[in-house]
C-alpha cells in the first residue's frame, strides 16, 4: 500500500452488533480508510466505537432496528 491509495469498504451488515470486533480487525488489517455499512439494525440507543475511527450513522425514521 502506498500513501496515495484510498481503501474504501462498502458492505451490507445485516446486523452489526454481534460482529463489531470482526469488523474492527478487518478494517485495520486491510488498511480501510472509509467504510460505508448499511443494514446495521442499530437504533438511537445503540453505540459503536472502533479505535482509530470516527463512527457516524442514522437510524430508520420509525426508530426501530430494521433494514433499509
Amino acid at each position: 500500500m502506498t500513501d496515495s491509495t484510498l481503501w474504501i469498504l462498502t458492505s451490507d451488515a445485516n446486523g452489526l452488533s454481534q460482529r463489531t470486533q470482526e469488523l474492527e480487525i478487518f478494517l485495520k488489517s486491510n488498511y480501510i480508510y472509509l467504510a460505508l455499512i448499511s443494514e446495521t439494525h442499530y437504533t438511537h440507543k445503540d453505540t459503536l466505537e472502533i479505535l482509530g475511527f470516527a463512527v457516524y450513522w442514522t437510524t430508520h425514521p420509525n426508530g426501530r432496528p430494521c433494514q433499509g
